[in-house]
């Protein structure tokens, strides 16, 4: 008779925290350091951020195909790493950072070859395409660096080496802020560049990041190394790679199609003050969020180490343990702007109106932020467990199904005297239905799929 074997519970917290939290650090860096980029740029007037943020949207096309080869090709690497599969571990990473330096090379193109013709998909004005076009031309440069340098910190993450890419994004944040305030202001005798040393800035701020990364690389402690046969990608992998990261690509691209929605139905029924709102509660469900993606992004690998290895015990476990931090997490959240949306909105920004408004609009569209963490925790299992058809249903679910139509149909059904209302509701709508969607088919199939890995 097998006798059974206690969980270390305690100990295995202890190590999941080890990676989720720099990944959780690492994220809140990147989007503080959009943040602090994008306050830093505000002197040099409403045009010139209105145009940088424009370049961003343009930016997140390209995170979106990053995250398309990203999501799957980090799943079958962690998986083949769980397996002890060296052959599995180089076509894996190799296909991964392939495809990736092909979106790099493909958007940076673009930026600097066609600006102008970029920035006319966005805006009909013309000082704000001039302006985009002059940022864009620089910071094109940048995007083959910026994603090398996000692919290798994700293997990192994935061989549980997750401090060499947080330290390389606080080299990365901490140089940013200095840059810009050298080239952007005309600092030690330089001339004041604006937008132009903005861009500069970033891209240098980028090579920092890279080269920390390289550097441990190219290091006798890296299990790793970059060899020329491995960056061939394995066409047998390509498929199922596209498929698992499916997913994740497409809550990415999904994100511009909220915000156009959100910013036409809220301008013809609301006006400027409410789109302003909009733009800071997406800002700050965005930065809080980075904590509940951080122990995401710490617990797949683990998840699909195990899974790879047969070990469905320590999968449940590594569930569990995620389940609950992601739910206390987005509690905390929702607790923090029910009693304090004020505080919150004023911390973005100094305009009475705006602040007052947003407070107001704050409490309904995070109304059902509480419970979003099972959703994460949920959906992002699934991608750990190479369930890439579900995973994909539910991320076009909470967008696409059921929040585009919710923020362009509410406000014209007439039920609600306040449009504005309406359109803010649809959020916690739409979260409340995914979240209960996402919960009922998760926990029907997990048990299923943790015990077929203990029998293969």
């Amino acid at each position: 008779m097998k006798t059974k074997t206690r969980f270390a519970w305690k100990q295995f917290l202890k190590n999941l925290a080890i990676i989720a939290i720099p990944v959780a650090l690492q994220n809140m860096l990147t989007t503080t350091g959009s943040m602090i980029d994008t306050m830093m740029i505000a002197p040099l007037g409403e045009t010139t951020v209105g145009a940088v943020g424009l370049c961003a949207q343009f930016s997140s096309l390209m995170f979106a195909g990053y995250w398309g080869f990203f999501g799957g090709g980090m799943l079958f690497f962690s998986q083949y790493w769980g397996a002890q599969d060296d052959d599995g571990i180089d076509h894996s990473y190799g296909l991964t950072l392939t495809c990736m330096m092909i979106v790099g090379l493909t958007f940076g193109a673009f930026a600097i070859f066609a600006p102008e013709t970029v920035m006319k998909l966005y805006t009909d004005k013309e000082s704000i395409q001039v302006i985009g076009a002059e940022y864009l031309r620089i910071i094109g440069f940048g995007y083959p660096v910026q994603v090398f340098s996000m692919a290798m910190s994700a293997l990192l993450r994935s061989t549980e080496r997750v401090r060499i890419p947080l330290f390389a994004s606080i080299a990365s944040v901490a140089s940013n802020i200095f840059l810009n305030w050298v080239f952007i202001y005309g600092k030690f005798g330089l001339p004041e560049m604006g937008v132009r040393g903005a861009a500069l800035a970033t891209i240098l701020s980028q090579a920092v990041s890279c080269a920390w990364v390289v550097r441990f690389l190219c290091s006798e402690k890296s299990t790793l190394r970059l060899r020329a046969k491995n960056l061939l990608p394995d066409m047998k992998l390509l498929l199922p790679c596209l498929a698992l990261g499916l997913s994740p690509f497409l809550m990415q691209i999904t994100e511009n199609l909220v915000a156009v929605s959100f910013n036409v139905t809220l301008l013809r029924f609301a006006g400027d003050t409410a789109v302003g709102a909009v733009t800071v509660l997406t800002t700050t469900m965005s930065l809080c969020m980075q904590l509940l993606h951080g122990l995401t992004q710490g617990a797949q690998p683990i998840m699909s180490f195990n899974y790879g290895a047969g070990n469905g015990q320590r999968v449940r476990e590594t569930f569990r343990i995620l389940f609950i931090s992601c739910l206390t997490g987005s509690m905390l959240v929702w607790a923090v702007c029910m009693l304090f949306p004020g505080t919150v909105a004023g911390m973005f920004t100094p305009d009475a109106e705006l602040s007052s408004y947003t407070a107001w609009a704050m409490r309904i569209y995070m109304a059902a932020s509480g419970i979003f963490g099972i959703q994460i925790a949920c959906q992002q299992s699934f991608v750990a467990l190479g369930q890439a058809k579900v995973a994909i249903f539910l991320a076009l679910l909470r967008k696409v199904i059921l929040l585009i139509p919710l923020i362009l149909l509410l406000p014209r059904l007439g039920i609600f005297e306040n449009a504005a209302f309406a359109v803010f509701l649809a959020e916690p709508v739409a979260d409340t239905l995914a979240v209960c969607t996402t919960a009922a088919m998760f926990f029907t199939r997990f048990g299923k799929l943790t015990a077929g890995a203990e029998n293969a």
